[in-house]
């Protein structure tokens, strides 16, 4: 089995790729499957969430840290640093600029694991990842869904058909690993609500070295601050990212980054690598009837956790 298209009426396009993971056309079976062979090393720093759950946020607080509060001079230099390992591949892991941190969305039982390396976990409610995956997804040419409708989309996402399958699923597979010694379960809403000591939490996790700096040196720990923030990083987005797919690549890249390049030249984007990064922004998008649903349905899959206090502290339910 290799690659399927598989389109419901109305919704994105996505591929099944070997019956494994629903993904998007920017993403090559050959690169998923070399991700998912991947063979982790113990000095190895995961960023893991379910897509747009605040990975690209939590992908430039890590190599904030480890570049001491210097923001990256480019896209090359950031994916270098913090490849996308099932959309980049093994060899993007094996050769990036160290230390860094390796994004993924991989759940958890496909996950390459290793007891020594670390695993950071941050999980947003479904409300605002719902809305933030539908702008990613109108945006993306590659899923044929420009005009897409919220409402289409919603039914997507409560049905667990979106690319990497059903939220709920995820969350509570990496949730019932979050006492794990080499696993830090965050979430998004107390990391929008308190930087400074969630920053600090995830430089105590990756590295303790990296931490004391951070605790015995204030600028650079506010520079972290400052260059994680929304503003900077659309900035940033804006000027290198867009840079990065919009011109042919310029010195060494790993295989996977450069096909990656090709795809998303076939397949570019409008979409904005950071669109609002706010807590609430649902509230713009749900109707009362569509609210009440995935509340019911937080309900009948997450009652046993600590989310919903979470997300009622936050204002979302």
């Amino acid at each position: 089995m290799a690659v399927i298209d598989v389109r419901h009426p109305n919704g994105p396009l996505y591929q099944d790729m070997d019956g494994v993971l629903r993904l998007s056309r920017n993403f090559t079976v050959e690169m998923l499957r070399s991700g998912l062979s991947y063979k982790p090393r113990p000095d190895d720093k995961f960023v893991v969430t379910y897509p747009k759950c605040g990975t690209t946020w939590t992908q430039h607080i890590g190599f904030l840290i480890f570049n001491k509060g210097v923001p990256p001079a480019s896209g090359l230099e950031f994916f270098k640093r913090s490849p996308f390992i099932e959309m980049l591949g093994a060899d993007s892991v094996r050769d990036m600029v160290r230390p860094g941190v390796i994004k993924t969305h991989l759940p958890y039982h496909l996950m390459p694991m290793h007891p020594e390396a670390k695993y950071l976990y941050v999980c947003r409610n479904p409300k605002d990842t719902c809305v933030s995956f539908f702008h990613h997804t109108r945006g993306f040419t590659g899923y044929d869904f420009a005009n897409g409708k919220f409402d289409d989309f919603f039914e997507i996402f409560i049905s667990g058909e979106t690319d990497y399958g059903d939220y709920f699923d995820h969350v509570l597979g990496w949730y019932e690993h979050r006492n794990d010694p080499n696993v830090l379960f965050l979430h998004y809403e107390d990391m929008k609500a308190q930087p400074r000591e969630n920053v600090l939490k995830i430089a105590e996790f990756f590295d303790k070295d990296y931490h004391k700096l951070l605790q015995e040196n204030e600028e650079i720990l506010q520079n972290v601050i400052k260059y994680s923030d929304v503003k900077s990083m659309q900035n940033y987005a804006l000027e290198n990212f867009t840079n990065f797919f919009t011109k042919q690549i310029e010195g060494d890249a790993p295989k996977g980054l450069k096909v990656f390049h090709e795809a998303s030249q076939k397949n570019p984007s409008t979409a904005s690598f950071i669109r609002k990064g706010i807590v609430g922004d649902w509230k713009n998008h749900f109707s009362p009837e569509q609210s009440a649903r995935l509340e019911k349905r937080i309900h009948e899959r997450l009652s046993n956790t600590d989310f919903i206090d979470t997300w009622r502290k936050h204002g979302v339910m």
